[in-house]
């Protein structure tokens, strides 16, 4: 079954992502192309740059899921003031009068500061139409674990790809679909590492250099491009909804739609990593 694609706009942020360049996107572009090959939904967040205003020219084209930021600071506002300030400038940055997906950005925050009347702030936003689904952007299946221990979701998007294959260990993904939760892959490049080699100029990677070798070569014996076997490994996981992936051309946009079937999914199950120092972009120096 065809997964769902989901354009990400993090890539408006000038040099994100380890392997990225610091040239400029024309993110209007990448949209018309993305909505003419049939692409219908959008991922972006507040901290991305201008991605919410530039998406909110053609919002009502798309389905879009943005995010509940990062908030640290309680001094002036309580949370759940916060959070709705965010999502009324979101909504206002969009021009939606009602959000598809909202997401938490960050779960250590969100269940630092989580109590009844936060739970029932939720609740009461999808009651009232201000968001019709509600979920996370998760890490690991532990914070997965620990968050749907306190509240309901409607989706989740967690990082997946060849190195990072923790969340498809245990049938997690079964369980999840069981459970009527949406699941949706992220960092599926692990933010340009594996679809280039500039990891060798980065000294913190030096450590994993032979997975990275192997991974390459692979990719040159499979005669695929390593975005493409990227984007095989994705196609073959069961229980899997979608993903959301970003490009910085419309030859990248244009990659997502080749066919991939010369591929199987028992091929990638080498190249799993367990090393968090690899996988979680949060340790990496």
């Amino acid at each position: 079954m065809a997964k769902k694609i989901i354009l990400g706009t993090a890539q408006s942020i000038s040099g994100y992502g380890v392997t990225n360049s610091k040239e400029s996107i024309d993110m209007h572009k990448l949209l018309n192309s993305f909505y003419i090959l049939g692409g219908r939904d959008i991922d972006t967040a507040p901290d991305y740059a201008n991605a919410e205003k530039i998406i909110g020219v053609d919002s009502n084209l798309f389905n879009v899921t943005t995010k509940i930021p990062l908030i640290h600071d309680l001094s002036r506002k309580d949370y759940i003031q916060q959070v709705s300030d965010s999502i009324e400038k979101s909504m206002n940055n969009l021009k939606l009068s009602s959000i598809d997906n909202l997401l938490i950005h960050d779960v250590g925050s969100f269940i630092e500061n989580f109590n009844d009347d936060v739970r029932k702030f939720i609740e009461s936003l999808k009651d009232n139409g201000v968001i019709k689904n509600f979920g996370a952007s998760v890490y690991s299946p532990k914070e997965l674990e620990q968050l749907m221990n306190l509240i309901s979701i409607d989706l989740v998007q967690f990082p997946l790809s060849p190195f990072n294959q923790a969340f498809i260990s245990s049938n997690f993904l079964k369980k999840l679909n069981l459970q009527g939760i949406s699941t949706y892959a992220r960092s599926i490049y692990m933010q340009g590492l594996l679809v280039t080699e500039k990891y060798k100029s980065i000294p913190y990677f030096n450590k994993w250099s032979r997975n990275f070798e192997s991974w390459f070569e692979f990719c040159k014996l499979q005669e695929i491009s390593s975005p493409q076997a990227c984007l095989a490994f994705i196609d073959s996981i069961d229980f899997l909804d979608g993903y959301v992936v970003g490009v910085t051309s419309e030859e990248e946009l244009s990659e997502l739609y080749f066919d991939r079937s010369v591929l199987k999914g028992g091929q990638f199950n080498q190249f799993a990593v367990n090393d968090g120092g690899l996988i979680d972009p949060r340790k990496w120096i």
